[in-house]
């Protein structure tokens, strides 16, 4: 499945309710729709392998009192460690107490700083996130990478190094269609994504970026944006039917209650009605 077969399931599965629910539904909206999903199964993966997503940044150069960034696919880091030893290199933040009296690196928001040492080649041991997915209409191509679009077709393209690095890319229409390439390096100034493929994509490749999974996987994306999708269609019924106004205050109110008594209620409105509201 390509991520245009995505939004085209999608499109298709929603036909009928979008007009009950008089929401407005376009490509872009979709993308949102799917993105958002996508955050929830990487929370739902982490939960069942909290390992997936665990990476190393190899052979980084730290050079005394000089920022060194993390990239913005990295959500934290765990430790720093000698690239040759792998000896855990000591954090010494000055608010750790540390002022100062020893070597290693001190972090300041999504940057590290050596201190106290010329220069260390290191490891960083961290957590990354999937990227957002867009498709677009690639710029250009070779049998050794693809130029993502100008301007995606829906999503949004993103312009930071290594981003899109071990995202499998989908021809979906035009030159190489069918084929599928895994990224294993991606610039963010000229958008090449480095990946092998037998037929060189061109300017008239249509592709989409996906998620690294087996390609069985590719239908949760579909019901993740069309969960998403049930919620927004009944808070937009809610907001023009008098009869799930109500229904949406009577929940409420009693979850409250609920609440109030010491037994939470970890269900919604959305979650507890919606499939009543795609039944009708």
């Amino acid at each position: 499945m390509t991520l245009q077969d995505v939004v085209n399931e999608v499109f298709l599965r929603v036909g009928t309710t979008q007009t009950k629910a008089a929401a407005v539904i376009t490509p872009s909206r979709v993308m949102d729709l799917v993105n958002m999903g996508l955050i929830s199964m990487r929370a739902e993966a982490m939960r069942v392998n909290p390992d997936c997503f665990k990476s190393i940044l190899s052979a980084v150069t730290l050079t005394k009192d000089t920022a060194y960034t993390l990239p913005d696919y990295v959500t934290y880091f765990t430790d720093v460690r000698d690239s040759q030893t792998l000896t855990p290199i000591r954090r010494v933040d000055y608010d750790l107490g540390f002022q100062g009296r020893s070597w290693g690196y001190e972090v300041h928001g999504r940057q590290l700083f050596l201190r106290n040492i010329g220069q260390c080649t290191v490891d960083i041991r961290v957590e990354t996130a999937w990227p957002a997915l867009h498709y677009g209409t690639a710029q250009a191509g070779s049998t050794a990478g693809i130029t993502f679009a100008t301007t995606a077709t829906a999503g949004t393209i993103i312009l930071t190094d290594d981003a899109y690095n071990r995202m499998r890319v989908v021809a979906h229409a035009g030159t190489g269609l069918g084929q599928s390439a895994f990224v294993t390096d991606y610039n963010g100034t000229t958008k090449v994504a480095a990946s092998t493929w037998t037929v060189a994509p061109n300017n008239t490749t249509q592709y989409g970026v996906m998620p690294p999974w087996d390609e069985i996987c590719d239908e949760l994306l579909v019901y993740s944006a069309l969960s998403r999708f049930s919620q927004e269609a009944f808070r937009e019924a809610a907001n023009k039917d008098p009869i799930y106004a109500s229904l949406r205050m009577a929940f409420e109110q009693w979850a409250a209650r609920q609440n109030a008594q010491g037994r939470p209620i970890a269900r919604n409105l959305d979650s507890e009605l919606v499939s009543g509201f795609h039944g009708e």
